[in-house]
Order: C-alpha cells, then sequence, then structure tokens
C-alpha cells in the first residue's frame, strides 16, 4: 500500500508539473455576463493578459510561481487577488463584484467650456518613431500632461508612422499623477478606439465622454484586441526638444512596472533615450 501511495504521489507531481497554461472565464457576479477586456496579471511582472468578448482568459505557467498572485481588474468592479495555486485547484470561472461605490453624475450644465486649448503636439519628426517589439493586449504606452485649468476633453489625435497589423483596439486611460507616475484610473467608463489605417493622423472624437480633468495627468493607449503580426510605430519626438515634450511611459502587459526607456528608430539608429510620443488633445476650458 504504500508503494502505490508513492507512486500517486509522483504521478500527480508529475501531471501538475506539466500543465502549461489556464484557461478560464471571468464573469459579473450578479448579472453573471462576461466581463470583456478585463485586465489579469501580476504586479511589477511583464506577465499579463487580458479576457476576450466572451470573457475567456488563458494564463501561460511556464514562466508563474505557484505563489505568485494573480490579479482581476475592471474598471467599476472590485479587483480580485487570488494565489495561482488557488486558482488551478478551482472552477474555471472568476467572479467579479460590482463596486457599491455611487459615482457622482458628471452634469457639464456646472461648467462653461467655452474657450478652446490645444495640449501637447502631434509628431515633429516623421523619420522619428516608437514602437513595441512585440505589440499585444494588454501593451500599453502613456504620455504625462501638465495641466491646471478644468478641462474638457474634447479630441485624441495621434501619428501612426507605420502599422503592420491588420486591425488594432485601442482603451484610453487616463491616470492620476503621483511621484510623476501614472498611479490611478480617472476614468468613469471604458473608452474604445479602432483603426485598420496602416499610417496617418488619426483624429477620435472624446466629447461625449465627459472627460473634465482639473490638474496634472498621463492619457495612455492600452491594446486590447490585436490582429496580425508587425509593428505599430507612433510618431513622436525627443523629449526635452520641445517645451510641449511629456515624459512617456510605457509597459508590456497590466500590472507590470512602468520604464521610461524606449527604442527610438532614426535612420536605422536604435537606442534607449528620454521621449514623448505626439499625443495632442484638443480641450475646452472652463471660464466659470
Amino acid at each position: 500500500m504504500k508503494k502505490i501511495l508513492i507512486l500517486f504521489l509522483i504521478f500527480s507531481s508529475f501531471s501538475y508539473s506539466q500543465k502549461t497554461s489556464f484557461e478560464g472565464k471571468v464573469f459579473d457576479k450578479q448579472t453573471k455576463q462576461p466581463l470583456t477586456y478585463c485586465n489579469i496579471g501580476i504586479i511589477n511582472k511583464n506577465l499579463g493578459t487580458l479576457s476576450n468578448v466572451k470573457g475567456e482568459f488563458v494564463i501561460d505557467l511556464t514562466k508563474i510561481s505557484t505563489s505568485d498572485t494573480i490579479i482581476f481588474s475592471y474598471l467599476g468592479y472590485k479587483s480580485l487577488n487570488i494565489k495561482l495555486n488557488d486558482l488551478i485547484n478551482r472552477k474555471d470561472s472568476i467572479f467579479l463584484k460590482s463596486n457599491s461605490m455611487v459615482l457622482n453624475e458628471v452634469t457639464l450644465e456646472s461648467y462653461n467650456f467655452s474657450k478652446k486649448m490645444t495640449l501637447g503636439f502631434e509628431f515633429r519628426h516623421p523619420r522619428v518613431s516608437f514602437f513595441f517589439y512585440d505589440f499585444k493586449s494588454g501593451s500599453e504606452v502613456c504620455r504625462y500632461f501638465k495641466n491646471d485649468k478644468t478641462i474638457l476633453v474634447e479630441k485624441l489625435i495621434f501619428q501612426v508612422n507605420e502599422n503592420e497589423l491588420k486591425n488594432l483596439k485601442l482603451r484610453v486611460n487616463f491616470y492620476d499623477v503621483v511621484n510623476g507616475k501614472p498611479n490611478e484610473k480617472l476614468n468613469i467608463e471604458d473608452i474604445y478606439i479602432e483603426t485598420k489605417h496602416h499610417q496617418g493622423r488619426l483624429k477620435f472624437n472624446l466629447k461625449d465622454n465627459n472627460i473634465i480633468l482639473d490638474s496634472d495627468f498621463f492619457i495612455s493607449l492600452e491594446a486590447i484586441d490585436v490582429k496580425g503580426n508587425g509593428e505599430f510605430l507612433f510618431g513622436g519626438e525627443w523629449y526635452g526638444v520641445s517645451s510641449e515634450g511629456g515624459k512617456t511611459y510605457s509597459r508590456k502587459s497590466s500590472f507590470a512596472k512602468w520604464t521610461d526607456e524606449w527604442t527610438i528608430d532614426n535612420s536605422n539608429l536604435k537606442q534607449k533615450v528620454p521621449h514623448s510620443i505626439g499625443i495632442r488633445l484638443i480641450t475646452r476650458i472652463n471660464t466659470k
């Protein structure tokens, strides 16, 4: 009996170690509806993923320790932290609770957004590009904006120098600033934009999203649904060349560390230098 038990334990351990991925689904706990594009990852590690339109997700187990904590985060819901070992041993479904905090509805009648103001730039050097080598769902790039007024964001404009992807869906996030870096999201709802353009100047209307900001902030573009393979190159310029330049950070997956280094391609010269991604915001200032 002792020999049989030992063999069983060895076999179980071997089977567990051979598992290279975990597949699951994430739902709203109350409505049981799937949560689309839920952020899933490990804090400060370039390991993460997003759920798809059906709430389905796959976690690569080959680079994760069983003691690591997986985070499930979705705007308007309470985040769920769970040890990988516990996640593997439970059923495949994850349920998130809606955040009970009631957000004050933004009423534009309380403001007078009459004066137009432009923040940032689109791009200055067509031969300078900022790009991800492995642009995939969860990759994110953000740019700092200094702001001392109460503004309403109307339009988002950025330059694509090259796009080898078939289709790209992005989520637009706004973050507050702590110690010069992006911190907590300021959005009260998700904002999605989509492009099939290979290159050129892209403009998106955000007026109906009622984004009101009254201090310094970061705006980010997060890859949500990437179809095809290849590079996606943003236009921009070196940080500090212009007074309009704003520090840019990036990360390869949800909850990874933000990094302020980027690879710049300028006449085939590639090096890591401070940079600014070319983003312009058309806003209106509150004059009340």
